[in-house]
């Protein structure tokens, strides 16, 4: 993956929290998605991880 690309770098997520999560109710049906800070004109962000179950 390329940073200049603007695609974040994934493994920095932690997805044996997700796994546990999804552990605890059963679901294991989710959208992930990697989004930004919330911050205007910046140039660069850390990867964030977000799962909508």
């Amino acid at each position: 993956m390329r940073v200049g690309w603007g695609v974040p770098i994934g493994a920095m997520f932690d997805l044996e929290e997700l796994a546990e999560t999804s552990k605890k109710p059963g679901r294991w049906t989710f959208f992930i998605s990697s989004s930004p800070l919330n911050c205007a004109h910046g140039v660069s962000s850390p990867p964030n991880c977000m799962a909508i179950f």
